[in-house]
This record gives structure tokens, sequence and C-alpha cells, in this order.
């Protein structure tokens, strides 16, 4: 998933969002403040090994956007020696703010998962990422 957020008048907008596989991204919302709400949803059981995301969110200067998971993320179990991946870049510029929520993981017994998370904030820009952890079926 890539998603590109713009400022115009006192308002965010997308500039460019794209998705495949089990992501998709929902038609944003305007907060009174003029930041935009993305949702993004993962329409899939959850992942399974071999599973590679990569989502990449970039705001530009003077934008603000607050970037949701519409829904936990389960982490299934998988054979031995596989794992998913969930790679993350966040790119905020000069005078841009993004807060980034994509929701609960939830490992399941088996499951592997290695999380990469990239941030890059030029002066002036500002971002909050909340990363929540919960446990699936031990059994």
């Amino acid at each position: 998933m890539h998603l590109v957020l713009g400022a115009r008048g006192g308002e965010t907008y997308v500039v460019r969002a794209s998705a495949g596989g089990p992501l998709k991204v929902l038609r944003p919302f305007l907060l009174p403040d003029g930041r935009a709400v993305v949702q993004v949803v993962h329409v899939g059981p959850g992942l399974l090994g071999g599973d590679e995301l990569r989502v990449s969110v970039c705001v530009e200067a003077g934008a603000g956007a607050v970037v949701v998971s519409q829904s936990a993320t389960k982490v299934l179990g998988m054979r031995l020696g596989q794992r998913a991946c969930h790679r993350v870049t966040l790119l905020v510029h000069e005078g841009g703010a993004l807060e980034y929520y994509p929701g609960l993981v939830i490992p399941f017994a088996g499951a592997e998962l290695l999380q990469d998370q990239e941030v890059l904030v030029e002066g002036g820009g500002r971002v909050g990422v909340l990363d929540l952890w919960a446990a699936g079926r031990i059994a």
C-alpha cells in the first residue's frame, strides 16, 4: 500500500493511493481542523507464513493525517521456518503531521512475524505511532 497526502487551502487530501492484495484504502474524511482520517482495511483472514505486507505513507509539507487500521491483524500459526513480514515506511515533510495507528497485532501459537518500521521526519514535522500487541490463542 502506498499513500501520499497533501495540503491545499488548510485541508488535507489524498494525492495518491494504491493498494493491492489484502489491503484496501477507504475514502478519507476530514476532521474539523483540516486533517484527513484514512482507514486501511485488511480483507484477508490474517497473516500467514510467506506473507509480506508493505505500507508506505508520505505526508507532504503542511498536511495532517491520521491513518488507522479498521481491525486487528491476526498473525496465524505457520509451519516451522516460515514467517510473515510487515514493513512500514512513514515519511513526514516539514510542517506535516502524522498519527499512525496500525491497530492491534494478535500473534497466535506457532506464528512468527518480522515487523520493520522506518520513520523519517523533516524539521518541524511531527509523527506519533501507537503499536499494540495482545496474545492470541496460546493452545
